[in-house]
């Protein structure tokens, strides 16, 4: 695969998956715990091209805003919304006056093994596995002639439109519906597609676990799996074989998930089996039929920012408590308000600005912390520095079990989706790792420990950390 620089890509010609419109855009499908359009265009990358422009169906600003402009595959991207599908060649009509002499055509979702040479004189050609499937098409320009037959869908029936030469490949998939997206699952579960780019690591042959995941000793995790990045896996929970959990997924103790898809954030409660399905939130879609279920129980299927915000201290109780507490603690606070009063220049006792819980921030829908300002005094000892923060956790500005409050610059560097997790749980008085032994924790171990916990906090485990930190400084 060389010479063409350009490449075009269809990523509207698919039959929509039944139940998941306005869930999640059909590319975005996860194999191997990645994006199928990732895979796609890194795929063209590696061949030599350089510049696509994509066609997108529903959900094309999802699309947009994941895949941005390229620059992460090492290509230079634009993607353009399509109303309706038409065919292959009425797509590539209606974009005649930007197409290079030559060029590359990806005619819908589609992932192939082996690249070859094109010859040294090639006129329109296509790769073609043994069952064939045609992934991938090289036209010239000046070969779309106005004869060529309208409502074409596959990469086959264009090929045959054509008058050209196949190029073998080792195998191909296309993902035309879900089913062809399922049989594309499956195979890249089994090894058949060994030039995929996976991120995480293996920690055994065929289980793969990303970044910042949470496995409870007790479960089980049967190859072949992949377990996205921030994801949570429950004692006793089982998955595998031929399973992905999608980034930021939560599995209660006891779940079971096999020959399946869960996609990115969901949550699948205590005790439930998923075998043959794809799970988007709420939503179980039967594969490869795509028969479609909802769950009205959120406690079986969901969301999993709904599963970590649902539970917790409750914030009443939390107030009533700080205001207890600030009852025997008044003169101290009163010390600290006089000490500042004779030192003002000191800044013994300030208000600080910092990252709050996620909220929509404007019309764009898009999500960002909330700012909240907190009272700290300057001191070397733990309780007198957190302690005119009772006020705050009184006022309802802070919870009184919650993640480390971070200065809103430092949040907002937390980029990655495993990262960004804390944001489900509010900012706290007392953080998850004041409940375990005394130690020196790295951020990145903090910002694990607080994606687990948001994703998993419970009355029971807040009562248990505010415990035991009282008793550690008590």
């Amino acid at each position: 695969m060389s010479r063409g620089r350009q490449a075009i890509l269809l990523l509207h010609n698919h039959e929509p998956p039944p139940g998941l419109a306005g869930t999640l855009p059909f590319p975005l499908l996860p194999v191997m715990g990645r994006p199928l359009a990732d895979h796609v265009l890194e795929l063209l990358a590696g061949g030599g091209v350089r510049r696509v422009l994509a066609l997108a169906g529903d959900m094309a600003h999802e699309l947009r805003s994941h895949l941005g402009d390229g620059t992460r595959f090492g290509l230079e991207l634009t993607l353009e919304a399509q109303s309706g599908r038409p065919g292959v060649f009425e797509s590539l009509d209606r974009l005649r006056s930007r197409l290079d002499e030559s060029f590359w055509l990806v005619p819908c979702p589609a992932l192939w093994e082996g690249v070859p040479d094109l010859p040294d004189e090639a006129g329109p050609a296509w790769l073609q596995a043994p069952d064939g499937t045609v992934p991938c098409l090289f036209l010239r320009r000046d070969a779309l002639g106005p004869d060529l037959p309208a409502g074409v869908r596959s990469g086959a029936d264009a090929a045959r439109a054509l008058h050209g030469a196949a190029l073998p490949v080792a195998a191909a998939w296309e993902a035309r519906d879900l089913a062809g997206w399922w049989r594309l699952h499956r195979d890249a579960l089994a090894g058949r597609l060994p030039s995929l780019v996976l991120t995480g690591r293996e920690l055994s042959p065929g289980v793969r676990v990303g970044a910042a995941c949470v496995v409870h000793p007790d479960a089980a995790l049967q190859p072949p799996v992949v377990v996205a990045a921030g994801c949570s896996v429950g004692a006793g929970a089982r998955v595998g074989p031929e399973a992905v959990l999608g980034e930021g997924c939560i599995l209660e103790a006891g779940a079971e998930v096999r020959e399946a898809a869960v996609l990115p954030g969901s949550y699948v409660g205590r005790g439930v089996t998923v075998e043959s399905a794809l799970v988007a939130g709420p939503l179980l879609v039967r594969l490869p039929g795509g028969e479609v279920l909802h769950s009205p129980d959120p406690f079986l299927l969901g969301e999993a920012r709904a599963a970590g915000a649902r539970r917790g201290l409750p914030p009443l109780l939390g107030r009533l408590l700080a205001g207890a507490a600030l009852l025997p603690a008044l003169p101290i606070l009163l010390g600290m308000i006089l000490a500042h009063a004779f030192r003002p220049g000191a800044g013994l006792l300030t208000r600080i600005e910092v990252a709050g819980q996620e909220a929509v921030a404007d019309l764009s829908g898009l999500r960002a912390p909330r700012p909240v300002r907190i009272w700290r005094f300057a001191s070397r000892r733990e309780l007198w520095r957190r302690l005119p923060a009772l006020l705050d956790v009184a006022a309802g500005r802070l919870a009184l079990v919650g993640v480390e409050p971070l200065p809103l610059a430092e949040a907002a560097a937390l980029a990655e989706p495993w990262e960004r997790l804390r944001f489900l749980a509010p900012p706290g008085l007392v953080q998850p790792w004041h409940g375990l032994p005394p130690g020196e924790w790295e951020p990145e171990e903090k910002r694990v420990m607080e994606g687990y916990y948001a994703r998993t906090r419970t009355l029971a485990g807040d009562v248990g950390i505010l415990g035991r930190w009282l008793g550690r400084l008590l």
